[in-house]
C-alpha cells in the first residue's frame, strides 16, 4: 500500500511540475494562439462537467421526491416541454436543433437511469 501511495504521489508531483512549467514558466506568447484557445476550451469542458455533477445531485433529490409521491421517473409532458425549450434556447445561441436534442437526450437518459436505479433499490 505504501508503495502504491508513493508511486501515486510521484506521478502527481510529476504532473503538477509539468503543468506548472507549461502554464507559468512557458506561457503562450500570443493571446490568440492555438494553445490559449485550447486552454479556454479545457476550462469550458471542466465547467460543463462540474455543472453536470451538480445537476446530478438535484436529479437525485427529484428522484427521492418522486419516490415519496409514488411518481414514475419519466414525466413525458415535462420532458417534451423541457426539450422544446432547450432546443429553442440553443438555436438562439447558434446551436443546431439536432445537436441540442442529442445532448439533452443523453443528459435525460442519464437522469432517468439514476432515478430508476433509486426506485429499484426501494422495491
Amino acid at each position: 500500500m505504501k508503495k502504491y501511495l508513493l508511486s501515486s504521489g510521484i506521478l502527481f508531483l510529476g504532473a503538477l511540475k509539468a503543468y506548472v512549467f507549461d502554464e507559468f514558466i512557458n506561457p503562450p506568447k500570443e493571446k490568440n494562439s492555438l494553445r490559449s484557445y485550447r486552454k479556454t476550451i479545457d476550462d469550458f469542458d471542466y465547467a460543463v462537467i462540474d455543472l453536470l455533477a451538480k445537476r446530478k445531485e438535484v436529479v437525485r433529490k427529484i428522484g427521492q421526491y418522486k419516490q415519496t409521491k409514488g411518481m414514475d421517473p419519466l414525466q413525458n409532458k415535462r420532458w417534451k416541454d423541457l426539450l422544446i425549450s432547450r432546443i429553442e434556447y440553443g438555436k438562439e445561441r447558434g446551436l443546431s436543433s439536432k445537436f441540442i436534442e442529442k445532448v439533452w437526450n443523453e443528459i435525460h437518459n442519464e437522469s432517468l437511469s439514476l432515478q430508476y436505479k433509486m426506485k429499484k433499490k426501494e422495491a
